[in-house]
Formats: structure tokens, C-alpha cells, sequence
């Protein structure tokens, strides 16, 4: 899986293109298929719950992902117009990392 368009200089990673975590988060969901919630992401691309939990409501506001609450959970699932701006991203990614 592509995760970032990266410059490895001095052996440290440059991100050129995106902000990883936003990136990281999208592209954890186009890939699963299992239902999610944000402690759960969060821990997958080791990030913080309140910085997950920003980039989601983020990624609402411009409609890429929808909520769903059941019981104490709210799960995430992407809309159609996410999954198409995921499917974008990772296309792109593939293309920059292309040496």
C-alpha cells in the first residue's frame, strides 16, 4: 500500500504533496472493509484520538466520510465521493512513487 510521496533526505522523510495522517487516514479506509470507529483508526496509523477525531470531522465536513452511531460507537465509512477522492489520492501517490 502507498501511504505519501516522500523525499528521504538525511534519512529523515520530507512530505512533498500531503499531510500524512489525513492521508494516512483516507487511505485506511478505502482499504478496509471492516466497520471502523476512531479509537480503532487511531491506533491503526498511530496517531492521537483527538487528532483522528479532527480529521474526521474534517473529512464530514467536506462529505468524504459519513457517521453512524450504534450504541456507545459512532463508525466511519466513506461516501461515494470519498471513495472516488481515495481511489484519486492513491493513484497519484502510485504515479509520484513511480522511480
Amino acid at each position: 500500500m502507498v501511504r505519501n510521496i516522500t523525499d528521504n533526505i538525511n534519512g529523515t522523510d520530507k512530505y512533498l504533496l500531503f499531510k500524512k495522517k489525513p492521508v494516512d487516514v483516507l487511505m485506511y479506509l478505502k482499504d478496509t472493509t471492516q466497520p471502523n470507529y476512531v479509537s480503532f483508526i487511531s491506533k491503526e496509523i498511530n496517531c492521537t484520538y483527538a487528532h483522528t477525531e479532527k480529521i474526521l470531522d474534517t473529512f464530514f465536513d467536506l462529505k468524504i466520510v459519513t457517521f453512524k452511531k450504534e450504541g456507545r460507537r459512532k463508525y466511519i465509512y466513506l461516501t461515494e465521493k470519498g471513495k472516488k477522492i481515495g481511489d484519486q489520492v492513491e493513484s497519484l501517490l502510485i504515479i509520484c512513487n513511480d522511480k
